[in-house]
């Protein structure tokens, strides 16, 4: 009898375990923060002596479906800058552009500070063929990077890989 009751209350709470855990979800996290050091040694396929740096940041909020991406540029700054995106690849690979971060590029001359200070967006450029899902797996696959182009290094003249925080 000693038995029954034990198992009995056993299978009792786990019953009742299993009822107060309704905050169970398995939807996709709110957000997700990626992080980059950008320098011209991270350039592909060949580096780039600078003492231009940067920092960018992209936060993915799957609930809304949005990426915001801020870039920041110090050291001695870009002179010229023309662009900025993020492309496709690993950190070995100068892949094809995925987004475009800079519609509007700065004036000439040279640029420190927030270079992109928090764009949000949820629509991708058609022509990369990237959906949200899409980049967002890629992103969190470690396939992404961020690169600034400027007028003398048109390939890029700082970029880095953007790894998951």
């Amino acid at each position: 009898m000693n038995r029954r009751f034990t198992l009995g209350a056993v299978a009792a709470l786990a019953l009742l375990a299993g009822a107060s855990c309704s905050d169970d979800e398995t939807g996709p996290e709110p957000e997700v923060n990626f992080s980059a050091n950008l320098t011209g040694d991270a350039e592909r396929p060949t580096p780039v002596t600078t003492t231009a740096t940067g920092t960018s940041t992209v936060v993915i909020d799957d609930e809304d479906e949005t990426f915001t991406v801020t870039i920041n540029v110090g050291g001695t700054g870009v002179v010229d800058v023309t662009m900025a995106h993020i492309h496709v690849g690993d950190a070995n690979t100068a892949g094809p552009i995925a987004v475009n971060l800079l519609p509007n590029p700065p004036a000439a001359g040279t640029f420190t500070g927030a270079l992109v200070p928090g764009l949000t967006f949820n629509t991708i450029v058609a022509a990369s063929g990237e959906t949200f899902t899409s980049l967002a797996a890629k992103m969190r696959a470690g396939n992404t990077y961020i690169n600034v182009h400027n007028a003398t290094n048109t390939a890029g003249i700082i970029r880095g890989q953007l790894v998951a925080q």
